[in-house]
């Protein structure tokens, strides 16, 4: 939440609506809207944006606000809490969702490349396309309404439209804005070239006849343009969640990576290199002495990216030179890293004595704190199972109990303590946090955990040969089984849908989801795109040098990125826009281990054993 954006309560503002206590007036409170937008705190603690209507508005259009939310609200709009429709004042309340609103971004970083404009476009088309087949009145798009959350673009209704192609109109009003600056300019010179056709189509709709919402979804090139802003990660609007796109595309919970980087010391912009076409980048730099292990290469901040051994130590490298920063032996041998959200890297303490978690600051590698376990608990895996901007949670084995423990981040007590129901105690459980649920994969199950509260909220029977790391989009979560890939609901708790492969040959890797598309790697085929609503195969592409691993692709602007299992050819790139291989990295170097990709900041960070390059990012 932007601190600018929030206007203390005036006299006249109620101190609370329903259950709601009202903390402040949301900025750029429009006159126009039916309702003032409030931030607001429930009575379980979570935050909320509350819409009251105004008291001398018109009560029949706040109705309709209500149905747009609840019919969109989850997958392409904020998730309704609650809602009273009827009364002298209806209200309601959602979600609230952390990250910059598009104004806020143009504001800051100055408008959208034609790019970006584009992938935008898609999932904005695909929340009205959604109204429409509801048969729900249509938001009223605005740029003000359209917050870049961890999970793409999410509308909050706050309007409905008038006619029958307003909401079109709408849309191109908003991808104006984000092409300009400006919601009114006088002509549409300013609109880059590549959008200023669709931007014009869009503005001049007219009932009936104006552009479907669903074919502006698919875009021109079908649906390989369905990636949506925070795939470009580089761009003006990945700047501002760097960090959090990166994690999300890895297919691990959003962490501080980028988020809390020293704004003036940032990368150096990378060299622009023009390359013919199917020639790999260069490396930017080459570090050669890190330790030994195939664990990811973990982006901290723009400063640092660390590398963790299989005996414990840990290397800090400096991100824009390539020069070690700092080693140190903190953890045990075998402890897994893992990156939390206050920016710091944790894992089991080298400590004697009662299992300790350690967490490590990026810039030296001191020990920032210390968090002893329970009497007799020993982590799973040898440290954090998952982590989000407030909390980290470990899952924890006493003989023959095991517990997922939660602790506040801020001061490291213990939030909430449940019993973690485990099929297969010889595998490590896999984990992300989606919104407010901890998601773990665990013995052919996914189980959804309240972050607030560790109440089960749900357990799925995913079956399968392996546990793969969800993914998830706030709806669904995304996970390879090993044989295939099911989509599971999480509202329902139940599969919506899975890959039916029954080749023996099957291998699917885990999933990146980012504007609609599940991406994976998969044995025989190579990359696959599948539409995250049904399942469907979109498009495949073999690639150039197979197999390629089972860890999550780096989806990127218009690029995907995949780890290969081959010694030298390390990495393989896909366009998306052509459904075809780009190109392939042949290091100079030969691997010892197994490759491992990570991004930020328009570098993409290779590690093969003792070995890590920072390739610049097409």
């Amino acid at each position: 939440m932007d601190p600018a954006r929030l206007q203390p309560l005036t006299a006249d503002d109620p101190a609370r609506v329903g259950g709601f206590e009202l903390l402040g007036r949301l900025g750029d409170d429009d006159p126009r809207s039916p309702a003032t937008g409030y931030l607001a705190r429930a009575g379980d603690g979570r935050t909320a944006t509350l819409l009251l209507a105004r008291g001398d508005g018109p009560r029949d259009r706040f109705g309709p606000v209500v149905r747009a939310a609840r019919a969109i609200g989850g997958r392409y709009a904020a998730e309704v809490l609650a809602a009273e429709e009827s009364g002298d004042r209806p209200w309601l309340a959602t979600e609230h969702l952390p990250g910059p609103r598009l104004t806020d971004t143009v504001a800051e970083h100055g408008p959208l490349s034609g790019a970006a404009v584009r992938a935008l476009a898609a999932p904005l088309a695909r929340t009205l396309d959604a109204a429409r087949r509801a048969g729900a009145p249509r938001p009223r798009l605005t740029p003000g309404g359209v917050t870049l959350a961890e999970s793409g673009p999410i509308v909050t209704v706050t309007d409905v439209t008038d006619g029958p192609a307003d909401d079109v109109r709408a849309l191109g009003a908003t991808l104006l804005y984000a092409a300009t600056g400006d919601i009114d300019p006088p002509d549409l010179s300013a609109v880059p070239p590549e959008v200023r056709p669709l931007v014009a189509r869009l503005l001049a709709a007219e009932p009936h006849r104006g552009p479907d919402p669903a074919r502006i979804a698919e875009g021109p090139g079908g649906p390989s343009r369905r990636a949506t802003v925070l795939a470009a990660a580089g761009s003006v609007v990945g700047a501002a969640l760097a960090g959090i796109a990166a994690a999300l595309v890895r297919g691990r919970p959003p962490t501080a990576a980028g988020a809390g980087a020293n704004p003036s010391s940032p990368l150096p912009v990378t060299p622009t290199e023009t390359r013919p076409p199917g020639v790999a980048p260069r490396p930017l730099w080459t570090y050669a002495k890190g330790p030994p292990g195939d664990a990811p290469p973990l982006p901290v901040d723009q400063r640092t990216v660390v590398l963790a051994g299989t005996d414990g130590s840990l290397t800090g490298v400096d991100c824009a030179s390539g020069q070690r920063r700092w080693r140190t032996a903190a953890f045990r041998p075998a402890a897994e890293a893992q990156l939390t959200g206050d920016g710091l890297v944790a894992g089991q303490a080298r400590d004697t004595g009662p299992s300790t978690l350690a967490a490590l600051d990026s810039t030296r590698g001191h020990r920032r704190w210390a968090l002893p376990l329970p009497s007799g608990f020993a982590p799973i895996g040898g440290g954090v199972l998952a982590s989000d901007t407030e909390t980290c949670y470990v899952a924890a084995a006493r003989r023959d109990t095991v517990c997922l423990f939660a602790y506040d981040l801020a001061n490291r007590e213990q939030r909430w303590r449940t019993r973690l129901p485990r099929a297969d105690r010889t595998a490590t459980p896999q984990a992300t946090v989606d919104r407010a649920r901890l998601l773990v994969v665990d013995g052919g199950y996914l189980t959804a955990y309240d972050t607030r509260d560790g109440r089960q909220l749900a357990r799925t029977r995913l079956g399968g040969q392996r546990d793969g790391r969800p993914a998830a989009d706030g709806t669904r979560a995304y996970v390879s089984t090993g044989c295939g890939i099911a989509a599971v609901d999480l509202g329902a708790g139940r599969i919506a849908w899975r890959t039916a492969d029954t080749s023996r040959s099957a291998g699917y890797g885990d999933t990146a989801v980012l504007g609609g598309v599940v991406y994976a790697t998969e044995r025989s085929a190579g990359l696959l795109a599948l539409d995250a609503d049904s399942g469907r195969r979109l498009w495949s592409c073999a690639a150039p040098v197979p197999p390629l691993t089972a860890d999550a692709p780096v989806v990127y602007r218009d690029r995907v990125y995949a780890a290969t299992g081959d010694d030298q050819v390390w990495i393989s790139a896909f366009d998306l826009n052509g459904r075809r291989a780009a190109w392939s990295y042949r290091s100079t170097r030969t691997g010892s281990g197994r490759t491992r990709i990570a991004f930020l900041d328009e570098r993409l960070f290779v590690r093969n054993g003792v070995i890590l390059q920072a390739l610049p990012m097409d």
